[in-house]
């Protein structure tokens, strides 16, 4: 199959996922992935060290509860499995650090919530750092208010 004959192949099969999917398409954005580290560090010790300490700062973020304000509440929240090590010389960490809003809509008896969040995701190989970073959000869900 030609090249061209291969990206409209492509095309088409986009635009039956956009046709069959329209609300899940809808539903959220996200950026691209950046770099946000690359490095080389003095050994796997130093750059499991690094992966520890960021994932205990990221744990510092959290909010255990929601925390009220003005127009209803919000909260961040943290979603990581911790350093997570492969083998004597690899080791990687994942996190989600991710903005809830909640805010009541009284004339229709509704809770909008909004999130947003960053994902980052770092990996050492030896001495060798490298990260990438995307965020994005998810369009907002609405749910009765309890009686």
């Amino acid at each position: 199959m030609s090249n061209a004959s291969c990206n409209t192949a492509s095309a088409l099969g986009l635009w039956a996922v956009f046709l069959a999917c329209p609300v899940q398409l809808q539903a959220s954005g996200q950026l691209p992935p950046s770099t946000i580290e690359n490095s080389q560090l003095p050994n796997f010790a130093a750059c499991r060290a690094f992966l520890e300490e960021t994932w205990r700062v990221d744990q510092a973020k959290a909010d255990p509860q929601p925390i009220p304000e003005e127009n209803g509440s919000r909260q961040t929240l943290i979603y990581s499995q911790g350093v997570v090590a492969t083998d004597a010389s690899h080791a990687s960490y994942e996190v989600e650090e991710g903005w809830q809003f909640r805010s009541p809509l009284a004339d229709i008896r509704q809770i909008r919530t909004a999130y947003s969040y960053e994902r980052r995701s770092y990996h050492c190989a030896g001495r060798h750092l490298s990260g990438t970073g995307t965020s994005g959000y998810a369009l907002d869900g609405y749910e009765a208010m309890p009686d």
